[in-house]
């Protein structure tokens, strides 16, 4: 159990009267605990495995009742807001250290600033100056806060919010309800909404949570239950319809906006731009939608304000129409309808980036600056970006720089880079590995009073896998668990992926059990990198068994995971095993089990079995990457099973693949590296690989031409067998065209020929 501590800080509600109406300094909806404090600091609550829904209760009872629901696992991100006083805001404590927002009041400074309950502290600028200083402590927060409004302004507040946020209903029940929908347009209203009633409140807090948590197969059977307490208010509609567009299925946002006009309930303006946001991804309709109901606002009256317009901005660029988005910015948002605001700009500066042009990305800012329209840290931020993936890393840099150098002249800490843009030009550098500059970048940041975020560990982890130097991205792992920094999902892949590169599979299976164990949910990735370590110290049944447990996790296979599998059983040596999961791969489980069945009965290891189920019907089955069938054509030819890869060959062309180079040299083994085993034994696996070959070679005379590292093979064979006259009889084909040899095998397939008639020569000087 957490010893929890909450402190309502006077500080914060500061002519709280202002924005919460006649709720001034009145903790009604504030449960209190006895014995805390002397002051009765206000209690609210968090479990360690869970988020808890606060009961409220009256403070005499002194009593707590938690409903727990299952945190969903999610990832983070840090952002920062920089606030003036009065705050608005709640905060409690946990032991082990951490504040967490309690509450954020209606309409307050962090209401308007996007801070949400759950959202946590992490950090607030210094008394003096423009750093940051960790916070883990209300009082240690309270204090820096005090200090700092002594001498300025305004306060900024580092905060970390995971992606997914579950749903607070304590913070809800406030939020809701001046939430009614209302024209914004003062001159013709069409109707009043009602205050929210109690049912309709929590039709709505209860239609977010499924937002949080629930999936769109099961909402029908919610709406459906919704409908029968009664006919959905507005509210309730506009509910149900930013949930379905958050769990990505616009068109079930425009089939209830349909529903709802159907049944005459009036839409308001937020509504009608719900709608127009689902017009730019929805699969059934277009743009002409998002169009009409722009038309049908305007005909109830409405006219549409910029976050309308906003709305239809986004749902242009969606659909790949920018030039769309651009008239509408500059004909209609620019005092002609409404007027553009930020977020406008950095709308259009984003489909921009996205499609990298960097050229009207620069040019968009230099319209911002000169309508004087201060680029934020989000402008600019994009802006790198899309220099970065340009390759214009200097330019990207010298926004930085600029940044810096007016921060430090102006002491507007506002203006400092933060770690977005530091660690933009860092995953910049890493595309090209230069690590050099990446540290230098890394001590820029620091000065600056920053340190490296999950993020920058992220970015440098995955460009040392690309550099083949897993062991420095494994020692960052170790680095980032010091300095208090939880893996997520990517770095725990990512570190996998190292262990895998270094051989280290003890290292990759302890990896995957502290994720699970720390309820970070392993994904497709994380398997097959295990997997792959796996494939890299030759353990099939390992691979099988992680292949197994990622089913269970309900994680279908991609090619890639099927292939890796069969690398790891091959590796092994278990052809048997490969040839079996190669089958029910494909979908002939029952062919496979029983060819499995038959050939461990009595300890037989009868190949020519497997064989047999390798002719089973190819049509009926799925098909696999080719890289899977390579993967057992190298393995059968390696311990000498020609009969066995032949059929896997045959299987892997009846399902539509052609003879690749990849293929060739695994059909080639050893011969095409140009190892010979001398000896009688050496010229009798040579004659078996000649009989192999010119078999191959058959199957693709109707083939362009045979590839020539299978010509290069059977050439280094009968030398070997000392079959000259055979070898002769090669060349000549290979002259006529019936061997095909590509600058990847000519030069050796030249030395081999000079070898075969020296060879010849040899032989006739001694007759």
């Amino acid at each position: 159990m957490f010893k929890i501590i909450a402190l309502f800080i006077h500080l914060l509600l500061i002519h709280v009267d202002s924005f919460h109406g006649s709720r001034k300094l009145h903790f009604k909806h504030i449960i209190y605990r006895a014995n805390e404090r002397s002051n009765l600091a206000p209690f609210c609550s968090f479990s360690d495995s869970s988020v808890g829904i606060v009961v409220r209760t009256p403070p005499t009872q002194n009593k707590i009742v938690i409903k727990e629901f299952p945190k969903a696992i999610n990832t983070s991100y840090t952002f920062e807001v920089s606030l003036k006083k009065p705050l608005g805001l709640e905060l409690m404590e946990e032991n082990g250290g951490g504040v967490i927002i309690s509450n954020v009041w209606p309409n307050s400074n962090a209401e308007k600033s996007g801070i949400l309950v759950g959202d946590r502290i992490k950090a607030t600028s210094a008394t003096l100056g423009g750093n940051m200083w960790d916070k883990t402590t209300i009082e240690g927060v309270v204090s820096a806060i005090t200090s700092r409004f002594v001498i300025a302004e305004e306060v900024v507040i580092t905060l970390e919010r995971d992606r997914e946020k579950d749903f607070i209903d304590f913070a809800a029940n406030e939020k809701l309800e001046n939430e009614g929908e209302k024209p914004t347009s003062n001159e013709t209203k069409k109707y009043i909404v009602p205050p929210l009633d109690d049912q309709t409140k929590r039709t709505v807090v209860m239609l977010h949570r499924f937002g949080d948590l629930g999936s769109v197969e099961k909402f029908p059977m919610l709406w459906n239950a919704i409908k029968k307490s009664g006919p959905p208010k507005p509210q309730v509609y506009h509910a149900a319809m930013q949930v379905l567009l958050k769990l990505g299925f616009a068109d079930g946002t425009i089939k209830l906006y349909e529903e709802m006009r159907k049944n005459g309930v009036p839409p308001g303006l937020p509504i009608i731009t719900t709608v127009v946001k689902a017009y730019g991804s929805a699969e059934k309709s277009g743009l002409k939608g998002a169009f009409r109901a722009f038309d049908e606002a305007r005909r109830m009256g409405y006219s549409p304000d910029c976050v309308a317009y906003n709305a239809l901005m986004g749902a242009c660029i969606r659909r790949g129409k920018i030039e769309v988005a651009e008239k509408i910015f500059w004909s209609d948002m620019q005092g002609k309808m409404t007027h553009a605001d930020l977020f406008s700009w950095n709308i259009l500066l984003n489909a921009y980036a996205k499609a990298g042009d960097a050229d009207k990305s620069k040019a968009l800012v230099a319209s911002m600056e000169a309508q004087n329209m201060e680029p934020d840290k989000i402008t600019h931020t994009t802006l790198m970006k899309c220099l970065v993936r340009r390759n214009r890393l200097k330019e990207a840099t010298e926004i930085l720089q600029m940044l810096q150098a007016k921060a430090d002249s102006e002491k507007n800490y506002k203006l400092r880079p933060d770690m977005r843009m530091f660690n933009t030009l860092i995953e910049g550098r890493l595309l090209s590995l230069n690590f050099k500059d990446v540290e230098k970048l890394i001590d820029s940041m620091k000065s600056s009073g920053l340190n490296p975020d999950l993020m920058t560990y992220s970015l440098m982890m995955d460009g040392y896998l690309r550099a083949q130097q897993p062991k420095k991205g494994l020692s960052l792992l170790a680095e980032m668990k010091d300095n208090g920094i939880p893996p997520n999902l990517h770095v725990y892949t990512t570190a996998i992926a190292s262990a895998a590169q270094c051989g280290e599979l003890t290292l990759a299976l302890n990896l995957l059990q502290e994720m699970k164990s720390v309820g970070v949910r392993p994904n497709l990735r994380t398997f097959t990198a295990v997997m792959q370590a796996c494939a890299k110290g030759g353990h099939g049944k390992i691979a099988r068994a992680v292949f197994e447990q990622m089913k269970s996790f309900n994680i279908s296979p991609d090619s890639i995971a099927k292939d890796t599998l069969i690398r790891a059983l091959c590796s092994s040596k278990d052809l048997i095993g490969a040839v079996v999961t190669l089958l029910e791969l494909e979908g002939f489980g029952n062919e496979a089990i029983e060819s499995h069945r038959l050939l461990l009965e009595g300890n037989a290891c009868d190949l020519s079995k497997v064989s047999e189920a390798l002719l089973v019907d190819v049509n009926r089955g799925q098909k696999l990457p080719f890289s899977a069938y390579n993967s057992i054509i190298k393995g059968c030819v390696s311990v000498g099973e020609y009969q066995m890869a032949i059929q896997v060959l045959c299987r892997a062309f009846k399902n539509g693949y052609f003879l690749s180079e990849i293929t060739a040299r695994a059909l080639s083994g050893s011969s095409f590296k140009g190892f010979r085993i001398k000896g009688a034994s050496g010229r009798a696996e040579a004659l078996k690989r000649i009989e192999f070959l010119l078999e191959v070679s058959k199957m693709l005379e109707s083939e362009r031409g045979v590839h020539g590292i299978i010509y290069q093979a059977l050439l280094m064979d009968c030398l070997t067998a000392e079959k000259i006259d055979l070898a002769k009889e090669l060349i000549q084909k290979r002259e006529i065209g019936y061997y095909v040899v590509g600058r990847e095998a000519k030069a050796l397939a030249g030395k081999l020929e000079i070898e075969v008639q020296n060879w010849s020569k040899r032989n006739k000087a001694s007759r």
